[in-house]
């Protein structure tokens, strides 16, 4: 699964005040901030491909937990993720990243910074 958390400032450069408090830095109050959580997974949409998809994120789950009786079983589960969720061919990254940059342009706009 590819992904991504953006936390985003939505204010002009040069208008965003940081105070410290308690010994720690923070933004000035007025600071909007955006926040979201982009994942590009792979499976799909269908029931089908949801089920598949939590079978194979408890069986990695319960591998990374609390191992794997063999290593036979152990790189079947690694292998299911990554075809689940690490896919290898170019056109599904780029199609990821066309997602993420309509959706960047998308938040930006509906936030007036770009138009």
């Amino acid at each position: 699964m590819i992904g991504a958390v953006i936390l985003m400032r939505l204010v002009p450069a040069g208008q965003c005040q940081r105070t410290v408090q308690d010994g720690c830095e923070v933004l000035d109050p007025t600071t909007a901030l955006y926040a979201t959580c982009f994942e590009f997974g792979c499976p799909g949409d269908s029931l089908l491909a949801q089920i598949d998809s939590l079978c194979c994120v408890v069986a990695s789950n319960r591998l990374r937990q609390q191992g794997a009786a063999s290593e036979a079983i152990a790189d079947k589960v690694q292998r299911l993720w990554r075809v689940a969720y690490c896919p290898s061919e170019p056109s599904w990254e780029e199609h990821a990243h066309e997602d993420a940059l309509r959706a960047f342009a998308g938040i930006l706009h509906d936030q007036g910074l770009i138009s």
